[in-house]
């Protein structure tokens, strides 16, 4: 196994409507190394966010897709996701205040989208494609 240290383990959020929902059950989902294991998860999130401490860890593995160009056959990298649960008194990892905050709409409203007009949603796919590193145009 590579010599991985805590800061190269968690190597970006996986935001995403379902990934959403479950920050309000202080579940949180990050794309991590794939040599990582569940204990150095742990690690990871409770050095690089001060304040947390981690209740469980769930990590699955996803195969890369198959892509082809022409004739040529390839196949996109294989990842590897964690869910990771934080204890009742843990405060509430960074990148989701940065996010929640850009968003303008309370973290209650997330679960019941019908509360939302269509104006906030609009912003709030804005600024998820923002947050997620996508720069495509969201319309």
């Amino acid at each position: 196994m590579a010599n991985v240290q805590y800061y190269d383990v968690i190597l970006k959020p996986v935001i995403t409507e379902k990934s959403m929902n479950a920050m309000s059950e202080k579940k949180y989902t990050f794309l991590v190394h794939p040599d990582a294991n569940k204990t150095m998860i742990k690690e990871a999130v409770e050095k690089m966010f001060p304040g947390t401490k981690v209740d469980s860890v769930n990590t699955m593995n996803c195969q890369g897709k198959k892509r082809r160009r022409g004739m040529i056959v390839g196949k996109t990298a294989d990842t590897k996701k964690a869910i990771v649960k934080l204890t009742a008194d843990s405060q509430v990892c960074g990148f989701s205040k940065k996010v929640l905050g850009k968003i303008h709409i309370s973290p209650g409203c997330l679960g019941d989208v019908s509360k939302l007009q269509s104006s906030d949603l609009k912003h709030f796919t804005r600024s998820l494609a923002v947050a997620s590193g996508n720069q495509r145009r969201v319309h």
